[in-house]
């Protein structure tokens, strides 16, 4: 018998067998099946954890605009922190500014930071900013008419290393005001009266 012939025998016993070890099968899945499931945990977590801040984001920017009745105090920036904190319950950093801008039809046409809070960011809302972001964040504007932005980030560390790192989640969210936007004020204090308010 040649080599050759002795080849393809081989071969042909080695198609045709169905035995098998499962120790050795299990040693070589296993770790592919762990992986893969730790792996949709993570992704689909993630995407859990990206929805939400988006709805978190989402439901404080319509609070803000249907506050009519006293104007925006640092004690009710303070509460729409907790309240963040509080829908979004992992206890990870994270960073909210609410500014109001108007937008002036000029000539030259121009934006406007009216004011500006923020909690946990570097700084807050300047017009550089703004009209560096005006043209790719910010709708158009009729003359006069004035904008919430709500910007919210927050931080999201994955369960298992499998797949992405931590990541950072950021919403950036303009809305108008739900009614007359002339009653919409801001105070730099907290208990009425307030003498030094912005409409």
């Amino acid at each position: 018998m040649s080599l050759r012939s002795a080849l393809r025998s081989a071969f042909r016993r080695f198609r045709r067998d169905e035995s098998g070890s499962i120790t050795v099968e299990a040693v070589l899945m296993i770790p592919i099946l762990v992986w893969v499931l730790l792996a949709s945990f993570v992704f689909f977590n993630s995407y859990r954890q990206q929805s939400l801040n988006l709805k978190v984001a989402y439901t404080l920017t319509d609070i803000v605009s249907r506050e009519t009745n006293e104007p925006i105090t640092p004690e009710f920036v303070d509460s729409l922190f907790r309240l963040q904190g509080f829908l979004l319950g992992t206890g990870e950093p994270q960073k909210l500014r609410l500014s109001l801008i108007r937008y002036t039809a000029g000539p030259p046409a121009t934006y406007r930071v009216v004011w500006s809070q923020e909690r946990g960011w570097a700084g807050t809302m300047t017009n550089a900013r703004l009209n560096s972001i005006k043209d790719k964040a910010i709708p158009l504007m009729s003359d006069g008419e004035v904008a919430i932005i709500l910007e919210t980030s927050a931080d999201y560390t994955p369960a298992f290393r499998v797949g992405i790192g931590p990541q950072t989640f950021t919403n950036f969210m303009v809305m108008r005001p739900r009614f007359n936007s002339s009653q919409f004020c801001w105070a730099n204090n907290n208990d009425a009266p307030w003498p030094a308010q912005v409409c």
